[in-house]
Order: C-alpha cells, then sequence, then structure tokens
C-alpha cells in the first residue's frame, strides 16, 4: 500500500512550517480529521486510538516522502525494529478529508498503547481535539491570569499608600 501523506495533529503542525528544519520540501496541505484521544503532556501533543472521539490536523505531502519519514520517526522517537521502546509509533491511519467527506489512508504517530495509562492520569485532555486552537487558548488564559495578578498587585500598591 502506497501512502502518500502524513497526518500532523500537535507540535508536528507547527514544527513543519519551518522549511529549513529538513533537507526535503514539505508543505501543509488541506484541514483532515481522524478518531483518537489527544492530550497535553507537559505542553506535548499526544495522539491515543479512540473511536469516540476526534482529532483535528493537517495533511503533509513531501516532496521526498521517505525523507521526510525518517526525519520525523527521529523526531518522535520512533525505532521500528523496536516500536515497544519507541516514544512513539507510527501507524496508518484513517483520516477524513474536511472539504470533501472522503476517507484516506495515511501515516500518524500515536503514543504506544503501554504509556496509555500514565499519560491518561498525568495528561490533560483537550477536548476540542484541535492542538493549535487549545494552545492558543491556553496561551489567551495564561496572559489573561498574568493581567490579573498585575492589576491587584497595582491595587495592592495603591492601597498601600
Amino acid at each position: 500500500m502506497k501512502l502518500d501523506f502524513l497526518f500532523v495533529y500537535g507540535k508536528l503542525r507547527e514544527h513543519y512550517t519551518f522549511e529549513d528544519t529538513f533537507d526535503v520540501l514539505s508543505l501543509i496541505t488541506i484541514p483532515v480529521s481522524t478518531t483518537g484521544k489527544l492530550y497535553d503532556l507537559d505542553d506535548e501533543a499526544i495522539l491515543f486510538e479512540d473511536e469516540s472521539s476526534t482529532v483535528y490536523g493537517n495533511l503533509l505531502s513531501s516532496t521526498n516522502l521517505k525523507t521526510l519519514l525518517r526525519h520525523t520517526d527521529a523526531y518522535m522517537g520512533y525505532n521500528e525494529n523496536d516500536t515497544e521502546n519507541s516514544r512513539y509509533v507510527r501507524v496508518v491511519k484513517k483520516v477524513t478529508v474536511e472539504t470533501l467527506g472522503e476517507e484516506i489512508n495515511v501515516w500518524c504517530y500515536i503514543i504506544p498503547s503501554s504509556r496509555r495509562y500514565n499519560i491518561e492520569k498525568k495528561g490533560i485532555l483537550v477536548e476540542n481535539g484541535d492542538w493549535l486552537k487549545y494552545i492558543k487558548e491556553k496561551k489567551l488564559k495564561k496572559l489573561d491570569d498574568k493581567t490579573n495578578l498585575d492589576s491587584k498587585n497595582i491595587r495592592d500598591i495603591n492601597a498601600e499608600k
């Protein structure tokens, strides 16, 4: 089976926007979705197989998919000769092309099932299934929290006068 795309859903969506990262030309393509649960563990997107939830991302194509996958395997800590001890495993997943409503098979990195329990206990479920939206909301909340803290400190200083 020939697979022409890589599904990127977390930091890889951001990572591949920097063309100087790899020696192959990559292109973020159209939005897609797949089944799974997405978690945030120390600002890292973690994807598990799960038929009850949806995760959103993009298809990534390349002028040289074999080289792209080799680079991505190293980045994601995947070793095809030792999948149980790999940080992520590369699997074939079915994704839905949002604009066409069609399904295709693509490469995707997920966490090995042996690590699922630990991630579910320590990670934060990304309920909307979209890492980029989640990170944006998280940054806005931190900014809002900082603004509220700064306002409180100013009020405290003024009260002391």
